[in-house]
C-alpha cells in the first residue's frame, strides 16, 4: 500500500525523469536535432537531413573509411545581449552529429548539398561485381 501514500503515480515520476533528462541533455550532441531520411534508388542512395537555420560553413560532410560523418554547429551572436532581456534562452548553442556506415559506396563520387534548411548528400552505389566463373577440371 505503499504506492497510494506517494504524492504522485509511477507514470509522472517517468514524465518527470523524461523531461529532465530532456532538459540535462539539452545543448550536447543530439541526434533527434538532425532527423534523416535515407532512400535507395537503382543506382544511388540520398540521404536527406534536416538542419535549419544553419549556413552552410557551419555544416560539416566528413568520410573516414566507410564512416560518413554529418556535423553542424549552431551559434547565435553573442554581441548584443546586454541590451536584451531574456526571459527564457534555448538557442544560444546547439550541435548535432550523425554518423552513417556507407559501405558499398563509391566514396570518391560523394556530392553534397544544401538548400532551405536541409542537406542532401547523394551516394553512388558500387557496382555489384560478379564473382569469376570458371570450370574446375577434375584430376
Amino acid at each position: 500500500m505503499m504506492f497510494g501514500m506517494s504524492p504522485f503515480e509511477r507514470s509522472d515520476l517517468r514524465t518527470t525523469l523524461r523531461d529532465w533528462e530532456r532538459d540535462f541533455l539539452k545543448g550536447f550532441v543530439s541526434a533527434g536535432n538532425c532527423r534523416t531520411d535515407i532512400l535507395e534508388e537503382p543506382s544511388r542512395y540520398i540521404l536527406k537531413c534536416e538542419m535549419p537555420g544553419l549556413d552552410k560553413k557551419d555544416i560539416k560532410v566528413d568520410m573516414d573509411g566507410n564512416i560518413l560523418t554529418l556535423c553542424a554547429r549552431y551559434q547565435k551572436d553573442e554581441t548584443n545581449d546586454v541590451q536584451e532581456n531574456y526571459i527564457r534562452r534555448e538557442r544560444t548553442c546547439e550541435s548535432c552529429c550523425r554518423r552513417f556506415d556507407i559501405s558499398g559506396v563509391q566514396s570518391d563520387a560523394v556530392d553534397a548539398s544544401y538548400q532551405d534548411g536541409v542537406l542532401t548528400v547523394i551516394l553512388p552505389k558500387k557496382e555489384v561485381q560478379k564473382p569469376a566463373t570458371r570450370r574446375i577440371e577434375i584430376k
